[in-house]
């Protein structure tokens, strides 16, 4: 079987680190791809390949732990998308403006011309989206890649935005430390969380590059659903309200997914349009069609709606706005 050679971007990104950060030359023979079985006392750097679900990353073995791991993609070229930003852009404006070609003379950085899309790459903090030129205004933001979750940068930028977490994390040991500065750039977690439920959250995130999975959001328009239906409003009306609500006030759909969601509790105190953006941050994509609705509502189990029910509960209250049965406009 053929070894698989590093593709030009991860090459390009491990090179400019190493040159930027060891002052030192490094060869070809000396980066490996990870599942090469490459002898480790060789190894210096080690590429990870991008595939379907998360883009590539590159781990530097003379980095002190947990400041090992990169991502490739951050700092891309905001002219220039890597090929997997540049699919996510041409998807989009296919399947929601029926777009068939989009040329790259189309994507500007917002500096020159306003463009058709403006491509914004990913930082140390937050991940790759596209302003749809396209798109009503208030759901133009359009997420492309997660943050880095894990990339060393970040948890160089955490540790001086937040002085306090650098005392927190002083006498952890290297997976603990690490962890708990994923867990902070991904907004898990309160300042007092302890270290097991820190693990638990991750594991249930993913393995460092992928948003929580979109189950949850499912689970929280279900949530919605039954607590509609459940203060009198009937199944038939409240899923159409729901839908022209995603589209109408993207903000208000955002904020009402987010209080549906235990993990999002600690953050409901924070202005509507930070809670949205930090939502569609960590779970990307909230909307769905009105199909999909249907089949998340078909879908309930424990959260079903007592059927024998004529009319809302007295004490009923809507997770979205807070208000009585009478006052909730959904």
């Amino acid at each position: 079987m053929a070894i698989q050679r590093p593709d030009p971007d991860s090459l390009a990104a491990a090179r400019a680190h190493w040159t930027a950060w060891h002052h030192s030359p490094i060869v070809e023979g000396e980066i490996a791809i990870d599942g090469n079985g490459r002898a480790s006392d060789v190894r210096k750097v080690t590429l990870t390949p991008e595939t379907t679900t998360s883009s590539a990353w590159f781990t530097c073995h003379e980095c002190p732990a947990p400041a090992q791991r990169f991502r490739v993609d951050v700092g891309a070229d905001p002219i220039c998308p890597p090929s997997r930003h540049l699919a996510a852009i041409r998807r989009h404006l296919r399947e929601a403006h029926d777009l068939r070609r989009l040329p790259r003379r189309r994507i500007h950085d917002g500096v020159d011309a306003p463009g058709m899309a403006i491509y914004v790459p990913s930082t140390a903090l937050h991940g790759a989206h596209l302003i749809c030129g396209m798109c009503r205004t208030g759901s133009n933001d359009v997420t492309i890649e997660e943050p880095p979750y894990g990339d060393a940068r970040s948890f160089s930028l955490l540790v001086m935005l937040y002085p306090g977490l650098a005392c927190e994390i002083a006498s952890l040991d290297v997976h603990a430390r690490a962890t708990r500065l994923e867990a902070y750039h991904r907004a898990m977690v309160i300042p007092s969380a302890t270290q097991r439920a820190i693990d638990r959250v991750l594991r249930t995130a993913g393995d460092g590059s992928s948003v929580p999975a979109q189950r949850d959001v499912d689970e929280a328009i279900r949530t919605l659903l039954a607590t509609s239906v459940a203060m009198g409003t009937p199944i038939t009306r409240t899923v159409p309200a729901l839908v022209k609500l995603m589209d109408a006030d993207p903000i208000d759909y955002a904020c009402a997914v987010a209080a549906a969601i235990p993990e999002l509790e600690v953050f409901r105190t924070r202005p509507p349009a930070s809670v949205a953006a930090l939502t569609r941050e960590r779970y990307g994509c909230l909307e769905r069609t009105e199909r999909a609705v249907w089949t998340i509502w078909c879908g309930r189990r424990a959260l079903r709606p007592d059927r024998r029910a004529n009319s809302a509960p007295a004490d009923a209250v809507c997770v979205r706005c807070q208000e009585g049965a009478a006052a909730c406009p959904l």
